[in-house]
């Protein structure tokens, strides 16, 4: 897996986005080890999350690229959610997916409530998925992928998520 240690060098965005606390995240975008990097407001000290993507055995195929995140996840409307894109525009052998993680209410922790951690597995290989956003006002609520190559736009729908 190479270097343990997250570091600016070694795995950053442009996969970047904020979540309704105002934390500012990067995924680590090119390297094969998806490790999440937040920082929260005012602060300048990087969190890693190690642990919000599949376990290290399986990790060798996801790139992370992208992210979004809603406070009205869930069949209820009321979790917190991040939702990761993985892609193969970062390498041919990547699964295209989405992984949805819930976080409790303060955003600080990994949390499994009505929304869990999930990974959704999308009907291309190789599409080059590279955009992901949360229609939040839209009935049924869902989840919107790009994909880059294959020219499509993903809609993904469901109670948990």
């Amino acid at each position: 897996m190479g270097d343990e240690r997250w570091g600016y060098s070694n795995g950053n965005g442009p996969g970047i986005a904020t979540s309704p606390d105002g934390s500012v995240w990067l995924s680590n975008l090119g390297q094969r080890r998806p490790w999440l990097v937040r920082f929260r407001p005012g602060s300048t000290e990087p969190l890693i999350f190690k642990d919000l993507m599949p376990n290290a055995e399986s990790t060798s195929t996801l790139f992370t690229i992208h992210m979004a995140f809603s406070s009205h996840a869930g069949p209820n409307g009321n979790a917190n959610a991040m939702y990761v894109l993985t892609s193969s525009l970062l390498s041919p052998l990547s699964a295209e997916a989405v992984i949805v993680q819930e976080f409790d209410d303060a955003w600080e922790k990994p949390f499994n409530g009505e929304v869990g951690h999930q990974k959704i597995i999308l009907p291309t290989a190789n599409g080059a998925v590279h955009r992901i956003a949360i229609a939040e006002t839209t009935r049924p609520r869902c989840i919107l992928v790009t994909g880059l190559l294959s020219n499509t736009l993903y809609q993904i729908s469901g109670g948990s998520i």
